[in-house]
């Protein structure tokens, strides 16, 4: 009973979490991608870029994430489900926004575990235990090194690995694409190039409606 109860006030704790957010984002958000439009495809998609879907699917959710965001963590079944609710018509790709502090490490670390471990799970097991690793808006990486042993990942082999010079690389292009399409809080989403500007579940369901009516003739 105990355990359900915890369980019970961190979901309702993400779930404050992220309508608190929602307002803040959409003030702060739509000032900085309202004039965008659609933007450069190469700064939303990267070679590097974690997938969820089929390659060919015609409509693509672009999410910049940060795992440390409770809003991330609240919103990631949402965008997800959109795979499954449109079967081979969209798929999500993940992009990071390390906003908060210590959350670069937390990428770094992510990205090295994905090397021996399916990536997927992972960022869900980030999110799940997100309360556990990241308090007071701070990434603690020594939290985190123990969820990915529970996990099974060789943490002497990713110690190695998330300092390499190709993860480094995904980092500092992530950061970059993150400032020229002004990504200035998390998460930030596209969906075929179009920045979700007023933050929701109706508008992102909605934006996302739109493009697989528009890509797949619907309309």
């Amino acid at each position: 009973m105990k355990n359900k109860t915890i369980l019970l006030g961190s979901v309702l704790l993400a779930l404050l979490a992220f309508f608190g957010a929602a307002r803040f984002y959409q003030s702060q958000q739509a000032e900085n991608m309202a004039a965008q439009g659609s933007v450069n495809s190469e700064q939303l998609l990267r070679a590097h870029a974690p997938v969820l879907g089929p390659a060919d699917a015609k409509v693509t959710i672009v999410e910049f994430t940060d795992p440390a965001c409770e809003t991330c963590a609240a919103f990631s079944p949402l965008v997800k489900g959109m795979v499954e609710q449109y079967p081979g018509q969209v798929k999500v790709v993940i992009r990071y926004a390390a906003l908060h502090h210590g959350a670069d490490q937390i990428v770094r670390m992510l990205e090295a575990a994905r090397l021996q471990k399916p990536y997927w799970p992972l960022l869900e097991t980030l999110y799940q235990n997100q309360a556990y690793w990241a308090q007071n808006h701070q990434a603690d990486a020594n939290k985190v090194a123990a969820i990915f042993m529970h996990e099974g990942v060789d943490m002497t082999r990713l110690a190695q690995d998330m300092n390499a010079p190709a993860i480094t690389a995904i980092v500092q292009q992530d950061e970059a694409d993150r400032q020229a399409l002004q990504v200035d809080m998390t998460p930030g989403l596209f969906v075929n190039g179009k920045p979700l500007t007023e933050f929701g579940v109706g508008q992102f369901k909605a934006l996302v409606a739109g493009e697989v009516a528009r890509s797949y003739g619907q309309q």
